[in-house]
């Protein structure tokens, strides 16, 4: 029953919400994501996370708009 409720309610916000609004939403998550990598001290996950942002950008066309 969750699941179905679940489903049915991220499929009703995908169609209300235009792919614009979706990029932005997107690029202030990556934004998030890219911030706390920066605020760590080790250098792993800057050479791990921060090129996968990079690919997931490109390959959204979602362009880094800080």
């Amino acid at each position: 029953m969750k699941e179905k409720l679940i489903v049915w309610l991220v499929s009703m916000m995908m169609e209300r919400l235009k792919s614009e609004d979706m990029k932005d939403w997107i690029d202030k998550g990556l934004d998030m994501l890219e911030d706390k990598v920066a605020e760590t001290s080790t250098k792993t996950d800057d050479l791990i996370i921060l090129p996968l942002i990079g690919i997931l950008r490109g390959a959204m066309s979602i362009p880094d708009n800080d």
